[in-house]
């Protein structure tokens, strides 16, 4: 498992994606640790946003940033998350399936 450099993070949040400072700070205070395969691939956008195509459960980084109107950090999350091994089955369909449908707006 790997950190990802909430500094970078936040400088990228505040001056790219208009989030206030102290929001940035906390949407990343409890920002999990990520799994080896996508250490790279934050990596690489912290460098110069690139959006790798990667994929777990045959949902890729960019379709959940479109479904779920999210950015990069947040769809990296959700990917986490089905890389996580102590994810039941049922669990990881049950999310595959919530993160390809649009989050109802209210």
């Amino acid at each position: 498992m790997l950190t990802i450099d909430k500094v970078r993070a936040k400088e990228v949040l505040v001056t790219e994606l208009n989030y206030h400072p102290v929001s940035a700070e906390c949407f990343l205070q409890n920002y999990p640790p990520i799994h080896e395969e996508l250490g790279k691939v934050v990596e690489s956008w912290l460098e110069d946003r690139t959006i790798p195509d990667f994929s777990v459960n045959g949902l890729s980084i960019r379709e959940i940033m479109q479904v779920q109107s999210c950015n990069f950090l947040v769809a990296v999350k959700y990917l986490n998350q089905l890389l996580d091994p102590e994810l039941a089955p049922a669990e990881r369909e049950r999310l595959v399936a919530m993160l390809r449908r649009p989050f109802p707006l209210r």
